[in-house]
């Protein structure tokens, strides 16, 4: 497993020199990860299968709500297309019902949705401005992958994260980036929230990924915010009149929206 370890770096060391005259993808990577999340006040846990696909210029992170996939499935909900006349691989979406997150790092964008209220809002941020790390010494080995702990606050929560510098991209699971090295596991200190790795394949050819919001109007994150205040205090004030709605949006889940 070392040697393999060995010539995994070999090779994504090689690929993962970021040059600006770079003209294909050479290189597939696909991460299957467990996502559990634990219901607010509730105490029962959601857990799913998720996969992080991504070459040296974009990424697209998969949440299988479906239930479509396994933790590792060649038929997996993100349809993997080879034509007879390409040794390329195009990633294609079929599933209506799971979220994602893409990002492109050419372009230093990220893109993905949130609900107010079962309305879909199609948001895009920017890479280099959501998230800020305090590297620590300590380590811990995950799919044989030496991984060093980093922390940090996000949307008012707080997290611990593991990465490895031995797949040396600036990336992770859903919104999740900014260290130097793949992250394979994070946690929320108060237990809510929690990725970890489950299993890693290399795939040495090329590939493109589909934006699947390529077609949708987006907006910015704080746009986003904007609008969800606006409703969160409007439901608020018609939930404290005498025959008021019983209907309420909380303000608080993975991402914390509103601060008392």
């Amino acid at each position: 497993m070392k040697f393999m370890n060995n010539i995994s770096f070999l090779l994504l060391s090689i690929f993962f020199c970021w040059t600006s005259n770079a003209q294909e993808n050479t290189t597939t990577i696909e991460v299957y990860y467990n996502y559990k999340t634990m219901f607010l006040n509730v105490g029962n846990a959601y857990e799913i299968n998720s996969i992080l696909t991504f070459n040296n210029k974009e990424s697209l992170y998969e949440m299988d709500h479906t239930r479509s996939f396994g933790s590792k499935n060649e038929d997996s909900i993100s349809n993997k297309i080879k034509s007879e006349n390409s040794t390329s691989m195009s990633f294609s979406l079929k599933a209506k019902n799971n979220d994602f997150v893409y990002k492109n790092f050419s372009n230093n964008e990220m893109n993905y949705t949130n609900l107010i209220s079962m309305e879909e809002f199609f948001i895009k941020s920017s890479l280099d401005t959501l998230m800020t790390w305090t590297l620590a010494p300590e380590t811990k080995e995950i799919l044989s992958y030496t991984c060093q702990k980093a922390a940090t606050e996000f949307g008012g929560r707080y997290y611990v994260a593991y990465f490895t510098d031995k797949i040396p991209i600036n990336n992770g699971p859903w919104r999740f980036h900014g260290l130097p090295g793949l992250i394979l596991e994070i946690e929320s200190t108060d237990g809510k929230f929690k990725l970890e790795a489950t299993s890693i394949e290399i795939k040495n050819e090329p590939s493109s990924i589909d934006n699947p919001f390529k077609d949708n109007k987006s907006i910015s994150w704080e746009e986003f915010l904007k609008v969800y205040k606006k409703k969160y205090d409007e439901i608020r004030r018609n939930s404290m009149e005498e025959w008021g709605p019983s209907q309420s949006i909380p303000k608080k889940g993975i991402v914390e929206y509103i601060k008392d």
